[in-house]
């Protein structure tokens, strides 16, 4: 779980700046062993505070860093958590980044989305209650650009 204390760490930020950064070379440098089960998937080596995982994501155009933390379903640690990312990302990312609310949905039953752009990477930050699995969770992605050929 991702406390309130850690997501206002000033160790915190640096993170998100490194990350940013790496974007930029794909998540070369922090790429850990290939993770269980999927094809261009790997364990991250920076791991954020808490998190229940991080790893970075493929494909053909792009690379991904993902993070998430678990709660119990509904729990306002989840909420507290979720703003206490989404406020420091925006502390760290300040003017270099545009900010945009994400209206779609992809069937959670509660869900909250916002998306940072910059001219390295797009930072997203996300809220969604999963009933099925009886949790809230609480994610960071940071994709780099997609590759030119």
């Amino acid at each position: 779980m991702l406390s309130s204390a850690a997501a206002e760490d000033p160790g915190f930020c640096p993170d998100i700046l490194t990350l940013t950064e790496e974007a930029q070379t794909q998540f070369v440098a922090i790429r850990g062993e290939p993770a269980t089960g999927a094809l261009g998937d790997y364990q991250a080596t920076l791991v954020l505070p808490d998190a229940a995982s991080c790893v970075i994501l493929e494909d053909a155009e792009k690379s991904s860093y993902h993070c998430h933390w678990t709660y119990p379903l509904g729990a306002k640690q989840a909420h507290d958590a979720f703003e206490g990312l989404l406020d420091e990302v925006r502390h760290c990312l300040g003017e270099s980044a545009s900010e945009h609310k994400d209206r779609s949905v992809n069937h959670p039953d509660t869900y909250a989305s916002y998306s940072f752009e910059s001219p390295s990477s797009v930072t997203s930050i996300n809220l969604k209650n999963k009933s099925a699995l009886k949790s809230t969770l609480v994610s960071i992605r940071i994709d780099g650009l997609p590759q030119e050929n």
